[in-house]
């Protein structure tokens, strides 16, 4: 049932440019791939794959680009892809054989009767170019890592929330107030989402980063637990690196059961798909839980083959619950 539920929404895809990022998406984001494919409104799951699809793109910029000069090459063609989306003259300039994200986001932005905020594509960018985070260690306290994930993560979320709310404003019968309140809560739970997801990224991304000399642990916590950089290099298995995957797993596990809590509101209850991001982000604190919270465990960097099943039928059973 699961692959004909996924199917009935990739057969959605039949122009070239969504294929693309429709297999962009599953090779480089697979996660989030999964859970775009079961938003129920149409119009804002293309958005999702778009939007997903450019924030990838963005920030695979720097492990993809050669040099300090490429690098901001790219960053200024995705600059300048959002300006000209943005502005009437040169929007129709983006066509079908444009770039397939940009031209996929032009398409999305159209279709939504231009509620995507530019604001939120810009954050999106410049989280990303920005002196200190393109820095090797570019945190120092917690403060720091949530108000990166403020700007890069949460954004994603509110650019889907804008694209339902073109959906749920053109109910005549629902106030402009009402709309509004019920996008300030989607926000509310989405901003949560984001902080959990940033968090497991991060203790995903340690084996990663370390790679290439970055790492992106809070250099607070570092300290707290007498953990090195040298440490992580090594992948050495130590009380301190478990400790820090504890306190960073705890964060990310709080701001899931604030998002969990939020998503009872029956407000919000016809949005739920929007935040299916909520089930995988859970099932990674279970296993690295599992692990002992030993972030280089092999498994935990090895794809879940039952991953597919576990969002199809913790998302039905979640919207069960709350009804």
């Amino acid at each position: 049932m699961l692959c004909i539920e996924c199917l009935r929404y990739a057969l959605n895809a039949n122009d070239l440019h969504f294929t693309y990022y429709f297999s962009f998406r599953r090779k480089y984001d697979y996660e989030n791939y999964l859970c775009s494919l079961l938003i129920e409104q149409s119009s804002v799951r293309r958005t999702a794959f778009a939007v997903r699809s450019f924030n990838v793109e963005v920030a695979q910029i720097r492990d993809l680009a050669i040099n300090d000069i490429a690098t901001q090459f790219r960053f200024q063609f995705w600059i300048d892809i959002v300006n000209d989306i943005f502005d009437e003259k040169k929007s129709g300039t983006i066509t079908s054989g444009s770039q397939p994200i940009a031209y996929e986001l032009n398409k999305c932005y159209l279709t939504s009767n231009k509620s995507l905020s530019k604001k939120w594509f810009k954050s999106l960018i410049e989280s990303r170019n920005s002196d200190i985070n393109l820095s090797n260690f570019p945190f120092s306290t917690l403060k720091d890592l949530e108000t990166y994930f403020d700007h890069s993560l949460s954004p994603v979320f509110y650019l889907i929330n804008e694209a339902a709310k073109s959906i749920y404003t053109s109910n005549a019968t629902k106030s402009s107030s009402r709309s509004s309140t019920l996008q300030l809560k989607l926000d509310h739970i989405g901003n949560h989402v984001a902080k959990a997801q940033g968090y497991a990224n991060i203790l995903r991304g340690i084996s990663h980063n370390a790679k290439y000399g970055r790492c992106y642990i809070p250099t607070e916590m570092l300290i707290k637990h007498k953990l090195s950089f040298e440490d992580l290099l090594r992948k050495l298995q130590t009380q301190a690196v478990k400790d820090v995957c504890f306190e960073l797993a705890t964060s990310s596990h709080q701001h899931l059961e604030k998002a969990k809590a939020l998503c009872k509101d029956k407000d919000v209850h016809n949005w739920l798909s929007l935040f299916i991001p909520i089930i995988p982000i859970d099932r990674y604190l279970r296993r690295l839980q599992q692990s002992d919270f030993n972030a280089f465990d092999s498994k935990l960097m090895r794809r879940e083959g039952s991953l597919p099943l576990r969002i199809w039928t913790n998302f039905k059973l979640m919207k069960y619950r709350l009804k």
